[in-house]
């Protein structure tokens, strides 16, 4: 397998700016609750550790189907053979 140096540079630029723009978020965002909001230092860094919490957490989440699978008539489920037997084959045998 080849290395490609302008795609592993790009990789890495763009995990540069996922890094850089995550350090200006969690450097500015408790001088805005604390300067504009005017709340105390320890609300401020509570809010921005429950932040870090649920960022953690977040893609433990399962993701969304898209919507054309939902009523697919690939689906195991019932409800997407049901849809495509009473509204699809109708239309196609005309």
């Amino acid at each position: 397998m080849k290395l490609s140096y302008k795609r592993t540079i790009f990789v890495g630029f763009a995990f540069f700016l996922i890094c850089a723009f995550w350090q200006a978020y969690d450097n500015t965002i408790p001088l805005i609750l604390t300067n504009k909001f005017g709340l105390p230092q320890r609300w401020s860094g509570l809010i921005m550790a429950l932040d870090n919490i649920l960022a953690h957490l977040r893609p433990l989440q399962k993701p969304p189907r898209p919507a054309h699978t939902i009523h697919s008539h690939r689906n195991d489920c019932r409800r997407g053979s049901l849809f495509f037997s009473l509204f699809r084959r109708p239309h196609a045998a005309g």
